[in-house]
């Protein structure tokens, strides 16, 4: 939602920016950047059983990392369930009339857009934007992991190819290509990019400003916890028993959490987002589950940064590509989360992430969403 908000403060001074969204209580990041904000069409998971059952014929076993099967989940191999999602965008695009779509976490919306010939725009991190172009969606594991159960690509592209076929959509040849559009803005770093080979545009900074160079000055654990990561005891225990001066910005948090923490006197508990500038300005160590737009904040500023992952993105955020790895990362649950919470770099940055940092930032100022769709062709219009 943050690349959203990004992209729609772009646009803002020339177009009427509305918002339809499948999360509602996000619309504050989205609220001062659109004229109107309204609910999608909710995207639901499929269930596992069911679907190992119409793909892999009931077949155990860990699932394979791979963007084909996040499509999978989100009903991409049943025609039915992907023809009332494509009708309900097809639809609201139809009255609405836009003059250019803007799609983050929405291939659907992007198929849809196509077909009514108005032009759209792909955003979101990197691992979230992958390249129309490939062939067939890349691995998602880090260096040094096996991979899973994979699923047969040609059944969803089958699906697709059968509810775009009747809106004279030419037959897709390969699955990335629901991703195609006149545009593509990606953000995060490239030494974390799982489509790095693909990639054909440089990728936008995965947050709103480039945070100032931390000067080693700071004395706090900032913590960023933004979904369920205190649902794992370990995170809970830990940050309950931390006897340095600690923040904690927990949105989720639940009221028994909140009591169990606010017992520790050397954590300040926020009830709002933190500044990224005061968070540069007040940390020694940078504590999240490995969020792009965090984990980016952190390496830009040159802070150490401790990742605690809950899903795969996160996972492969935290052990990177080509041996880059900008932080410590915990991969099981309850142990390992333990293991990294004692491992606490609290001496300061360590000499791997200044090297980062001084080779990342550089080219992450270089674009914006607006110089981009500048350079593009692609216009806005008025509405």
């Amino acid at each position: 939602m943050v690349t959203l908000a990004i992209v729609a403060r772009a646009l803002r001074p020339k177009a009427k920016v509305i918002a339809l969204i499948g999360r509602p209580e996000k619309a504050h990041i989205l609220m001062p950047y659109c004229h109107a904000i309204y609910p999608s069409a909710k995207l639901r998971l499929i269930d596992e059983t069911r679907m190992r059952a119409a793909l892999l014929d009931g077949q155990q076993g860990r699932l394979a990392t791979r963007w084909t099967n996040w499509l999978a989940m989100t009903g991409f191999f049943d025609p039915e369930i992907l023809r009332t999602r494509f009708a309900w965008w097809h639809e609201t695009f139809l009255r609405m009339r836009p003059a250019l779509i803007v799609a983050e976490f929405a291939p659907t919306a992007l198929l849809a857009a196509r077909a009514l010939g108005i032009p759209s725009c792909a955003t979101g991190n990197s691992f979230g934007v992958p390249p129309a172009h490939m062939p067939r969606f890349a691995p998602l594991v880090a260096e040094g992991e096996t991979d899973g159960i994979e699923f047969d690509d040609t059944r969803l592209l089958s699906a697709v190819n059968r509810v775009v076929g009747p809106y004279a959509l030419p037959e897709l040849m390969a699955l990335p290509e629901i991703y195609r559009s006149d545009i593509a803005l990606p953000t995060g770093i490239s030494e974390w990019d799982p489509y790095a080979p693909w990639r054909q545009e440089a990728l936008l900074p995965p947050v709103a400003e480039i945070p100032p160079l931390a000067d080693g000055s700071g004395e706090e654990v900032f913590i960023y916890f933004s979904v369920d990561e205190l649902e794992e005891p370990a995170n809970l225990e830990a940050i309950a028993a931390l006897d340095i001066p600690a923040r904690l910005y927990a949105p989720q948090m639940s009221e028994a959490q909140r009591a169990r923490l606010a017992s520790n006197p050397a954590l300040t508990i926020e009830s709002a987002p933190v500044p990224q500038r005061e968070i540069v300005a007040r940390t020694r160590v940078l504590v999240c589950a490995g969020q792009a737009g965090t984990l980016g904040l952190g390496v830009l500023a040159g802070l150490p940064v401790l990742n605690l992952p809950r899903q795969s993105e996160q996972r492969f955020n935290a052990c990177g590509r080509h041996g880059f790895r900008p932080a410590g990362a915990s991969h099981a649950p309850s142990a390992a989360a333990r293991a990294s919470w004692q491992r606490l770099p609290i001496s300061g940055p360590t000499l791997a992430l200044v090297q980062a940092h001084g080779r990342l930032r550089r080219p992450c100022a270089v674009a914006t969403p607006k110089t981009r769709f500048k350079a593009s062709g692609v216009s806005s219009g008025q509405d």
